[in-house]
């Protein structure tokens, strides 16, 4: 008998050649993120089967975002069922809003109500941002999970040695522990601006970066971010399959047929709980594994304190989680309906299929971190100003940015070099202008293109 997560490895890998690996990690992580919110495990601390999962390569050949696109056609189905079937719908606090929602045709609210589902998905999914960006995502959305789901975290990671992105490493570590908090952010162009973290946040984490020595550094080690990840780097590619193939339209209907296996699982898992999470435990036997495992870990680092080993301290925490879950992973409609979720126990198998997925990981720690350089020798990538005018104008979106604005975000230069920076920008394809009618000069709008 196989679970979701040997289910997904089987079938998707025909159809795509990332690296085993990375197939498996997608797994777990959908078990974690769509199943693991409803599990807890009293007995370990944070014991939450939230995972946090870096797969690593070297770029454009390990199919990293394609293989993270097909994980998230499987989440957004899955929550779309799952909304669907508990009937979520939108909330107004505002009278008038509600009148004019209840005013509509029924076809007419079945859009809407699709809208706002779809809505609460992406507003739940964190691809990046600034510490400001990610604790108005947690803290203003009136949600309990997310998932940040970045296809190139490399940029998040070499961005955090910035000195606006200060911050970000504390309050990710904050996130996956779920702990509550207040944090004193910039307030843009205010004054700084209290955000309040809410306790009990489960977030999960899917990303996909460059190879380690690109965008890591040895304090992140030692800060403790990494150490809350799983670094799943694969250098070598065994796997090949024709990038055209006329059978690829299958794909797109096991990620359906997954996405209703696990709403299924959610949905009778709901209708046996009450308001609080159930509570997993280990069988005896894995119960000492894991704690053996864990006294060596810590024999070795009180021996030796070297980075490899500090690195290695929270390894018995993944393999924990990554039991919880392949426990998790094993549940059916009809076990849960007819057993129930009384005495949910991790098994030895369950141990010993997360004991696989993790050695070859832990097989790599020592030379992860012995190819990452001292945050002093690392060369960041300067922001030139024609960079910093592109990514203002970018970040403009479909209504793009006013000249005035644009000279405001960039401390009022010269108004002849700014104008030689977004011509530049305009004959390299990368913006568009628009004279603003009825304006007068600075009535310029700039696109990103």
């Amino acid at each position: 008998m196989t679970d979701l997560i040997d289910e997904w490895v089987h079938s998707i890998s025909p159809y795509i050649d990332a690296p085993f690996p990375f197939i498996e990690a997608t797994g777990y992580h959908l078990v974690s993120d769509l199943l693991g919110r409803f599990f807890n495990c009293a007995s370990m601390p944070n014991g939450r089967p939230n995972l946090w999962i870096l797969i690593s390569s070297i770029p454009g050949r390990a199919r990293r975002s394609s293989l993270q696109g097909l994980a998230e056609k499987v989440t957004h189905s899955s929550l779309l069922q799952y909304y669907q079937a508990i009937k979520l719908t939108p909330k107004f606090r505002e009278q008038k809003r509600q009148e004019k929602f209840d005013a509509l045709t029924e076809d007419a609210k079945k859009e809407e109500v699709t809208k706002y589902r779809n809505r609460v998905i992406a507003q739940t999914s964190i691809e990046e941002g600034t510490p400001e960006g990610i604790g108005d995502a947690v803290s203003t959305r009136p949600y309990k999970e997310f998932r940040i789901v970045s296809t190139e975290m490399s940029g998040v990671f070499r961005r955090m040695d910035r000195p606006q992105n200060t911050g970000v490493e504390a309050l990710l570590s904050k996130l996956y522990y779920g702990e509550g908090g207040s944090s004193l952010l910039s307030g843009r162009s205010g004054p700084p601006k209290e955000r309040i973290i809410p306790r009990g946040l489960y977030v999960t984490m899917l990303a996909g970066m460059q190879q380690p020595q690109e965008c890591l550094t040895i304090g992140m080690i030692k800060q403790g971010l990494l150490r809350r990840m799983m670094i799943s780097y694969v250098e070598d590619f065994d796997r090949w399959l024709p990038p055209l193939n006329l059978e690829r339209f299958i794909v797109t209907g096991l990620c359906e047929r997954m996405a209703s296996k696990i709403t299924n699982i959610m949905l009778a898992v709901v209708e046996k709980m009450s308001s609080e999470p159930f509570d997993i435990m280990f069988h005896p036997t894995v119960y000492d594994k894991v704690n053996l495992f864990a006294r060596k870990l810590d024999e070795e680092i009180t021996s030796d304190p070297s980075l490899p080993n500090i690195y290695k301290q929270s390894l018995w925490e993944h393999l924990a989680k990554l039991s919880l879950n392949r426990t998790i992973a094993g549940l059916t409609v009809d076990g849960i309906q007819n057993e129930g979720l009384h005495d949910l126990l991790v098994s030895p198998k369950d141990f010993e299929e997360a004991s696989k997925f993790l050695k070859p990981l832990m097989d790599k720690a020592d030379d992860i971190v012995d190819s990452l350089k001292p945050p002093e020798d690392r060369i960041l990538p300067r922001t030139t100003d024609a960079e910093r005018v592109l990514r203002y104008i970018t970040s403009g979106g479909r209504e793009g940015i006013l000249r005035s604005a644009l000279s405001k975000r960039m401390g009022s230069p010269d108004p002849a070099k700014l104008q030689s920076m977004t011509n530049t920008l305009i004959l390299e394809g990368r913006v568009r202008g628009e004279q603003q009618a009825g304006k007068k000069g600075g009535g310029v709008r700039f696109y990103a293109v």
